[in-house]
Parts: structure tokens; C-alpha cells; sequence
């Protein structure tokens, strides 16, 4: 998949980075064999707390790492927060990658589409400006790229 973009998609990778999420360097924790780890137990990890905290106590420990109640939210749609198993790749960011990948994956006879405008002012030998305007539409295909 390419690069989703939103309104708060800066803030919510910042985030990433500040947690640690993004690190491509191995760590232990998420070796393959290791012992099995939920999102919430790994966050408690990247926290120094235990797992056994509540969970609006570890929601209020992320918020002043992130400083920003949007960035908590996303973090927790992305299911980061869960206690849903962790299918570990070594390293946090290949393994929040994969997370992703299986989240963010498009249904059966989904697709995506790719909307850009280009605006261009073209300035005429005579002096004029003419505001110009480039469109694309396109489609995915749904049984394939």
C-alpha cells in the first residue's frame, strides 16, 4: 500500500516516532519465537508500567508522551492499544508494519482511488493570466493491483 493521507496524518507518525513504533532496529520482545505479547502488554513495555495497569491509566501515560489527545485516538484506532495478539517481525516498525498491512487491507471488492488537481497559472506573451486546472481520476482494480 502507498502512503494514506488525512488530515492529522503528520501528527499521528510523529506520534509513532515518539513511542518508539518506528524503530527499525531489532528488539526481543518482538522476535518471532518469543513469547506471545498483546499490543496493550507491549505498550505497557515501551511505558515502563506493568500490564496489569488500567487501561485509561495507560491511555493518560501515552497522552503525555504524544502531548495530543487526536494522536492518542489514532494510536488506539489503529488497534495499538489492544489486547489483540501481536504477529511479531523483530523490529517495532516491521511489526506495526504488518499490523497495518492486515489492518488497513481492502475488502473483497474494495478499491482505492487516487484523486489529484494540479492548478497552474500560465502567464501569455501578451501579459495575461490564465488560471489552468489538471484533473486525474483513477481507480483501483478490485481483484488486483
Amino acid at each position: 500500500r502507498g502512503t494514506l493521507r488525512y488530515k492529522g496524518y503528520v501528527e499521528a507518525i510523529k506520534g509513532l516516532v515518539k513511542l518508539g513504533l518506528l524503530d527499525p532496529n531489532p528488539n526481543p520482545v518482538l522476535h518471532e519465537n518469543g513469547p506471545a505479547l498483546s499490543w496493550k502488554q507491549y505498550m505497557c513495555q515501551l511505558t515502563n508500567q506493568t500490564d496489569s495497569i488500567f487501561y485509561d491509566n495507560l491511555k493518560e501515560i501515552l497522552f503525555d508522551r504524544l502531548e495530543d489527545e487526536k494522536t492518542l485516538k489514532c494510536i488506539e484506532d489503529m488497534g495499538l492499544l489492544s489486547d489483540e495478539p501481536i504477529n511479531k517481525a523483530g523490529s517495532p516498525l516491521d511489526t506495526v508494519s504488518l499490523h497495518l498491512a492486515n489492518r488497513l487491507s481492502y475488502n473483497k471488492h474494495e478499491r482505492d482511488m487516487i484523486l489529484m488537481r494540479h492548478e497552474i497559472t500560465v502567464r501569455w506573451p501578451d501579459g495575461r493570466r490564465e488560471l489552468k486546472g489538471i484533473n486525474m481520476v483513477h481507480y483501483g482494480d478490485p481483484e488486483g493491483y
